[in-house]
């Protein structure tokens, strides 16, 4: 009797792998270029097989060392293991294509549809930005009333460039109300008095249209007319401008610092409210990839990791060139910078884009 080795299937057998340097190894899909683990990827995967148990990991490598094969090849085990749904958030949507492609690479399964059946069921892992999770209208669900979409269960979460993804989730936190909105001029007129008496120098500058002037309303100002601050929000909850952070920071006002500039009113809350998205509040596994994040403790504060976890970050041997990256040049060269010839027709500073490292 003929056997029929057709019937044979790696499938079972990889999806039982929970060890990464193995899970890798056994990768049947995997096009040229990707036959070995560099030395500082399989480091850090040994190191996070160690405390795989530990909820809130940081792993510090330098830049192009390989973090996205590192991210994704944790999340796999995870869903290996049983930990899943698995949602692996990318600072921008560029950087995710990319992580989609790098998986692709490795023949891993990925969605980038947070309602997706298969990241539903653990069967792929779900490809985003950190924009899409932390928003006022996000498709993961929120713990407020009036929220439009069911939390969505998550186990296991990588934070790619953890540095980044904070800023975002502060931006995303703050309620930012334009100087062309209704509600700008009104609040202006409610604490003029308390900003005069404050800092009336920055009063007048913002009078005067100055966009560098910056005036703190008084906390104790706000306290005080707390409810006329909100009979003043209240209504505008649902358009536009506020709907993005309103569900977020809505509930939190009295606890916010208010600043105003001749561009905006902003509301922000001392600490996101990272508590209200429970795919990444109540995550199993959190894990945080970055280069440059000298001060851990933001993500204690921010995304409220376990202090203990976050002072033991996991580090290759050789990690000297961590840290941000600063580039000093003698001049800058206007006869060869395409972008200084394109600054007047696009109506954008030559010097206003930056690059994360």
């Amino acid at each position: 009797m003929a056997f029929d080795f057709e019937s044979l299937s790696v499938g079972d057998t990889l999806s039982t792998i929970i060890d990464p340097v193995t899970l890798f190894d056994s990768l049947p899909n995997k096009r040229p270029g990707y036959g070995y683990l560099r030395a500082v990827q399989q480091a850090v995967l040994e190191q996070w097989s160690d405390r795989r148990g530990v909820r809130d990991v940081v792993i510090k490598t330098n830049t192009g060392g390989g973090k996205t094969v590192v991210g994704l090849i944790i999340l796999q085990c995870c869903l290996n293991e049983g930990k899943g749904p698995a949602l692996y958030l990318a600072p921008t949507p560029d950087l995710a294509l990319r992580v989609l492609e790098e998986a692709a690479n490795l023949g891993i399964a990925t969605v980038d549809d947070p309602q997706a059946t298969k990241f539903l069921r653990s069967e792929a892992i779900c490809v985003t930005t950190m924009n899409v999770l932390v928003n006022g209208k996000t498709r993961f669900g929120l713990t407020v009333s009036g929220s439009r979409h069911r939390p969505v269960p998550v186990g296991s979460v990588v934070v790619d460039d953890a540095h980044a993804a904070l800023a975002m989730t502060e931006e995303k936190t703050r309620l930012v109300i334009p100087n062309d909105h209704e509600a700008y001029g009104k609040l202006l007129d409610l604490f003029e008095e308390d900003l005069r008496t404050q800092n009336l120098k920055a009063v007048l500058d913002i009078e005067d249209g100055d966009y560098t002037a910056v005036a703190a309303v008084p906390f104790w100002a706000w306290q005080d007319k707390q409810e006329n601050a909100l009979q003043i929000l209240h209504p505008y909850r649902q358009t536009d401008a506020f709907e993005w952070s309103w569900p977020l920071v809505g509930d939190l006002l009295p606890w916010c610092q208010v600043v105003v500039t001749a561009g905006a009113f902003e509301i922000m809350p001392p600490c996101p409210p990272i508590e209200k998205i429970p795919s990444f509040a109540d995550a199993g596994r959190r894990v945080y990839l970055t280069a440059t994040l000298a001060d851990d403790s933001v993500l204690v504060t921010h995304f409220d990791a376990d202090p203990t976890s976050v002072a033991s970050s996991i580090v290759p041997p050789s990690a000297a060139d961590l840290g941000d990256r600063l580039i000093l040049a003698p001049k800058i060269s206007i006869r060869r910078s395409p972008t200084t010839r394109c600054a007047p027709w696009s109506g954008r500073s030559p010097m206003s884009t930056t690059s994360s490292s």
